[in-house]
């Protein structure tokens, strides 16, 4: 069950699309400058593992983005999203 939202434009969102991987959450122009600050300086303040992603690959598709050690399914059998 979802209930209807619309995004920033007034666009409706596809929650459909949310649960079959076809929705991209990464914010433009502005947005994503202080997304990118605000991720630099979490690293700068030891907020994120040692062995953090560089949030340039963290805002790639999922699906052009080469598995790791925190996909699903990694050795340990824990499940960790990317």
């Amino acid at each position: 069950m979802f209930f209807y939202e619309n995004d920033a434009t007034g666009t409706r969102i596809d929650y459909e699309a949310a649960v079959s991987g076809d929705l991209q959450l990464v914010p433009a122009g502005a947005a994503l400058a202080v997304l990118t600050d605000d991720y630099a300086r979490m690293l700068a303040d030891g907020m994120l593992l040692d062995d953090a992603e560089p949030f340039d690959a963290l805002m790639e598709p999922r699906s052009r983005r080469a598995p790791t050690a925190r996909s699903p399914g990694a050795a340990d059998g824990r499940i960790r999203l990317p």
